[in-house]
């Protein structure tokens, strides 16, 4: 079962070019220390320069670990901590695939 971990937050304004560079450099660290690596969504209604960091795991035993091990990680922290967000607008969520099966749509008549 998939876990996914969302991270929302709202970029200074006039500083989106600088987020662009910085989330990069982060996504090249995660790469190269074999780390999930997150989509980058920007958003395009809602807040002004809301952006959206997906990772996805295999599991959450992965995301756990993986969260453990860059925690001991001071480049990853400055890299991080060198985001230009909007003070106190990040946000972090944990989902779970559909482990419980699709419903059907349309169910055969009996």
């Amino acid at each position: 079962m998939a876990a996914f971990l969302f991270s929302r937050g709202v970029v200074k304004q006039g500083r989106l070019h600088e987020f662009v560079r910085a989330v990069k450099a982060l996504q090249e660290h995660r790469r190269k220390r074999a780390y999930c690596v997150p989509e980058v969504l920007y958003g395009l209604s809602g807040a002004m320069n809301t952006v959206l960091l997906r990772f996805a795991f295999p599991d959450l035993g992965r995301l756990e670990q993986e969260e453990r091990e860059l925690e001991a990680d001071p480049e990853h922290a400055k890299m991080n901590n060198a985001l230009p967000y909007v003070e106190n607008s990040i946000t972090y969520e944990i989902f779970l695939d559909d482990r419980f099966g699709k419903p059907e749509m349309f169910p055969e008549d009996s």
